[in-house]
């Protein structure tokens, strides 16, 4: 799960602050600090779901993670023979002529 109990007690602790200050002016000392209590439990729970959520949303399926390591290595293979293969085409001769050209150009 993501995160930590520490997210989910915070959560609950803005919980109770949010519902008590927003009634302690309207109800009663017991109403008040019930609500509040209760607030803070539902606001605990609530954080798991959310913790949940964020996990799923972060996982990634063990079948597309070795199928992307294979296609990077065979990605990283193909660029290096690319590379060696495209320096082997050329020439000296050809090389110097194509800078020939270029400073002619200039």
């Amino acid at each position: 799960m993501a995160g930590s109990l520490f997210w989910n007690f915070a959560f609950s602790i803005a919980g109770f602050s949010l519902y008590f200050f927003l009634s302690f002016q309207t109800g009663s000392p017991r109403d008040v600090l019930t609500g509040s209590f209760l607030a803070a439990g539902s606001f605990f729970i609530l954080m798991f779901g959310i913790r949940v959520l964020i996990q799923m949303g972060m996982a990634v399926p063990e079948a597309e993670e070795g199928n992307a390591e294979d296609e990077n290595r065979t990605h990283r293979k193909n660029i290096n023979e690319t590379k060696l293969g495209e320096s082997k085409q050329y020439n000296e001769e050809e090389m110097a002529a194509v800078i020939r050209t270029l400073l002619k150009d200039e």
